[in-house]
């Protein structure tokens, strides 16, 4: 009785068919034929991970990667004294952004490539007040190209009291990228801030990456 194979994505390296000699019946033919629908189930699938129309490639199962975010891309979000300003300190090697007064705002853009999915901005910072309300906070935007609103994602974070490095998220983030849409994220100092001055000294960005765009 007839019976349908059941295929698997694999690219079986070898396809075995019969001899001269060998039996003539369905056991000799049928690995041969499992092979070559292992393989045509194994191209389709990577066929289907390319959209003709964009040239873009999906993973078939997307993944959350984690990148950096270039501090030289910062701007000052604050205008007047005590600016955010990037510095390097010769004496630990730092390459951060220094925030000199209360209150001030330094913003990174965040590159969310078409399709792929915003979950977590992260930025490791330096407080110079213990408590509240000098806390730095992050908080995570986003403004339509047409648009001249920008629109909160998620809720502001604020960091944990304490002084000396430490991290502050905006988890739980699903914002799926969109050509026409500019993505950031906002740190402020707390009111402590001064001498010495609250730092920022990395930001990240977590998306699940669905393939090359």
């Amino acid at each position: 009785m007839a019976t349908n194979l059941v295929d698997s994505s694999a690219f079986t390296p070898d396809v075995t068919v019969p001899d001269d000699g060998d039996a003539r019946n369905a056991a000799s033919v049928r690995g041969a034929f499992q092979s070559l629908a292992n393989r045509s189930r194994w191209l389709k699938n990577l066929l289907e991970m390319v959209d003709v129309s964009t040239g873009s490639f999906d993973y078939r199962t997307p993944v959350d990667k984690v990148f950096q975010v270039n501090l030289e891309d910062g701007t000052a979000g604050s205008a007047g004294a005590g600016v955010s300003q990037l510095w390097f300190d010769p004496t630990s090697g730092l390459h951060f952004w220094n925030l000199s007064a209360n209150n001030v705002v330094a913003v990174f853009p965040i590159r969310v490539p078409t399709g792929s999915t915003l979950k977590t901005v992260a930025g490791q910072i330096s407080m110079s007040t213990a408590g509240a309300p000098g806390q730095m906070k992050l908080s995570v935007w986003k403004k339509d190209g047409l648009s001249n609103t920008a629109v909160q994602l998620g809720t502001t974070s604020t960091a944990a009291a304490g002084t000396g490095v430490k991290s502050v998220s905006v988890t739980g983030l699903s914002e799926v990228g969109v050509g026409n849409v500019s993505y950031f994220a906002a740190f402020q100092a707390g009111s402590g801030a001064g001498t010495p001055a609250d730092g920022i000294l990395g930001v990240f960005r977590t998306l699940t990456d669905k393939g090359p765009r």
